[in-house]
């Protein structure tokens, strides 16, 4: 189980493959890299695709702080250590909320952004209700697994993979991502920047997502230049898990259409 030592504290990794087209997978909040399991044995061995598990997730350590602005220096230093860039990102859910910003703060080392069921660039709205139902989640185990079920994997047919993966994750997780890292996802508004950006752009999204609705992201979409946009049937939040042979047939697509 290989880690990489972050300045104080250890972030684990896993890669798959050996090749020249480098791919980085960032997993979303209360997740881990294990989120990707489903993809691994369908990707490309000529890629060199590598799957973090963020500060305070998976099988890396604890330590704040976490939000977006850290997340994303922390995979920064991950690819210069790794010698890996240019690259391309692919972030799910809050990941895709933080290549946002990474994208903005190292464009250079982007070869294209993939975000994954993505909220919005203004941010993910948090209101108290909001607050109140991670609350709920926290403290609640059978309004948790209720509610992963039915708006995260809402497709899943693997019953094991939910429970040793999925449900897992989400308790290890609590409670900074029940708190810290909804705050901060909450605090992303970069509309007016990412306009800017010249890098390739594939949004995927699952048709049934019920946790970013696809039609949230209309402002997100259109603001971009370079994009394209893919929405995947029969899927909720998470179609690299509800359907990856589909993923991978639309990541290929896009990753050769670019490389």
């Amino acid at each position: 189980m290989p880690f990489l030592d972050m300045n104080g504290w250890k972030m684990h990794y896993e890669k798959v493959g050996e090749g020249k087209e480098a791919l980085v997978f960032i997993h979303g909040n209360a997740a881990s890299e294990k989120w990707w399991d489903k993809i691994k044995p369908l990707l490309p061995k000529k890629w060199s695709s590598y799957f973090i598990d963020l500060r305070g997730f998976g099988e890396s350590e604890n330590q704040k702080p976490y939000t977006v602005e850290q997340f994303s220096k922390d995979i920064n230093k991950f690819v210069t250590e790794m010698d890996i860039a240019p690259f391309h990102y692919v972030g799910h859910s809050m990941g895709g909320l933080i290549g946002y910003v990474y994208a903005l703060k190292f464009t250079d080392q982007l070869k294209s952004l993939i975000l994954v069921d993505a909220p919005p660039a203004t941010g993910f709205p948090v209101t108290d209700i909001i607050r109140k139902n991670f609350e709920l989640l926290m403290d609640n185990r059978d309004i948790l697994e209720t509610s992963l079920k039915n708006g995260v994997v809402a497709f899943l047919k693997d019953d094991e993979f939910f429970k040793n993966v999925i449900l897992q994750d989400a308790i290890r997780s609590i409670p900074h991502a029940y708190t810290d890292t909804v705050e901060a996802v909450g605090s992303v508004n970069v509309i007016e920047d990412v306009e800017k950006l010249e890098v390739p752009v594939l949004f995927i999204h699952g048709e049934k997502d019920g946790v970013v609705a696809w039609e949230w992201m209309g402002q997100t979409f259109s603001t971009f230049k370079n994009k394209e946009e893919s929405v995947i049937k029969n899927s909720s939040h998470s179609p690299m898990i509800e359907n990856p042979e589909e993923f991978v047939g639309r990541l290929k697509r896009f990753i050769k259409m670019e490389a």
